[in-house]
């Protein structure tokens, strides 16, 4: 089965018009069907670039993950002139004209000698107009696309990618045998993060296409972490294992590894799903990965309706309210002993109400100590360890000795205790404000039969 991806075909980009022009890989003159320009297509020979492919490792595989693992972790990302075609990532349909035009003006610079940096822009321009066209399926424009850039680029890493996308593309359209020739000209043993992710990922998609689920597990790994793979390749990757799970009978690991993908990358998952609806990808393990996530959002929204606002934080108003109205009062009843009493009697009554209020106060403030000390040692009999997540803090505008009080808002959860959702107030030093971000974790002690008893251990 021949399709527009073909290795027997020759489709280059039109010099005058742009468009897809097709021949053989014996090349020669070929009018445009567009424009009716005459295009030279040169000869394409794949036969050196197979037998380089086909080189024996220079190291084990141990040593070479080792190596691969040391560049993992490092997103390529598209040269920074670049980044105003793109939204959210992306080439936007407005700025698909301008990123054709920077195409044909770095490729021009490429053929007349130009540096690298002409090169991985010509490669990042075709990697942005490929992720445009993808959406419309338009073939034709992608094949002429990836094999004009081949003509220029000869950075191995480039070259694989481009590769890997003409293989993954035959394959998409059952023209195994495009996509096995495609592949045979990936480097299965590279030193390079980005050489090797583009030969694992195309391997293991062709391997899907062909239902042999256990050589996707070779290549990818039956785990996250067996194998380094490139960021930019994380994903596809992740749903491809996934999938390979699910398909040897290993469920509950798929939708384990598949859940993971799409609390880290939201909605990237569906639409790599949807993008190859044609290999039922993870069929069952996804219906399982939505219910789970439906259950959480359920739970979330329950928590969240069940707010507890803990009474064992450090409240000011308990302490502040009795000592202010008491304050407030002296003047009121030594202004009233004055004008009932005259002034001479005021004056001798005047230290014992002072005196009476400074005693108060003290006992006030004893009181409130021991109850937070009874509180803490009454928790350390009944209560259970658990950690918080703090979801968010606010200050309240107190402070305690030119500390700040804050409302901290936690997810607090324990080994065999629904989780929950409080609000807790806490004074927080300076020092330790800087730590306090959204999804900071701490240890706290609570109540379970009165989980508003709750404190944050130090």
């Amino acid at each position: 089965m021949n399709t527009v991806f073909s290795q027997q075909l020759r489709v280059l980009v039109c010099e005058q018009c742009g468009a897809p022009v097709k021949g053989t890989i014996a090349g020669g003159q070929v009018q445009c069907g567009y424009c009716g320009a005459l295009n030279v297509l040169t000869t394409r020979d794949d036969t050196r670039e197979q037998q380089a492919a086909r080189h024996q490792p220079r190291l084990s595989e141990a040593q070479r993950h080792q190596l691969l693992r040391q560049q993992d972790g490092r997103p390529l990302l598209p040269p920074a002139a670049l980044s105003t075609l793109l939204h959210e990532g992306r080439l936007t349909a407005q700025n698909e004209a301008l990123a054709q035009q920077q195409w044909n003006q770095a490729r021009r610079e490429v053929a007349g000698g130009a540096s690298f940096g002409a090169a991985e822009r010509l490669y990042f321009l075709t990697m942005m107009l490929y992720g445009l066209w993808s959406e419309t399926r338009n073939d034709d424009k992608i094949r002429a696309l990836l094999e004009t850039a081949l003509n220029y680029l000869r950075e191995p890493s480039h070259r694989a990618v481009l590769h890997g996308m003409l293989a993954r593309n035959a394959a998409r359209l059952n023209d195994m045998a495009a996509a096995d020739h495609w592949l045979s000209l990936c480097d299965p043993y590279s030193e390079d993060i980005q050489t090797d992710s583009a030969y694992r990922l195309t391997a293991a998609y062709l391997a899907t296409a062909k239902r042999d689920y256990a050589r996707v597990l070779q290549y990818l790994g039956s785990r996250i972490d067996d194998v380094p793979i490139a960021d930019n390749n994380d994903i596809v990757c992740g749903v491809l294992r996934a999938n390979a799970l699910e398909k040897t009978g290993q469920l509950n690991l798929a939708v384990q590894q598949l859940s993971f993908w799409t609390d880290t990358a939201g909605g990237a998952v569906q639409q790599v799903i949807a993008a190859n609806a044609g290999l039922g990808l993870c069929f069952q393990s996804m219906v399982r990965v939505n219910q789970r996530a439906q259950q959480r959002a359920n739970q979330q929204a329950q928590m969240e309706a069940n707010v507890v606002q803990t009474t064992t934080g450090f409240r000011f108003g308990c302490l502040f309210l009795p000592l202010f109205l008491g304050g407030f009062a002296i003047p009121i009843i030594l202004g009233g002993a004055e004008r009932f009493l005259g002034a001479a009697d005021a004056e001798n009554i005047a230290p014992i109400v002072i005196g009476g209020y400074l005693v108060c106060a003290f006992l006030v403030v004893a009181v409130t100590l021991s109850k937070g000390a009874r509180s803490r040692a009454h928790l350390k009999k009944v209560g259970i360890r658990g950690s918080a997540t703090l979801i968010s803090l606010k200050a309240t505008g107190t402070q305690v000795n030119d500390q700040p009080q804050m409302l901290l808002r936690l997810k607090v959860e324990a080994p065999g205790q629904p989780a929950f959702i409080a609000e807790h107030r806490e004074v927080i030093s300076h020092a330790q404000l800087p730590q306090m971000v959204p999804g900071a974790k701490m240890m706290v002690l609570y109540n379970p039969n009165d989980r508003a008893q709750l404190v944050i251990e130090e």
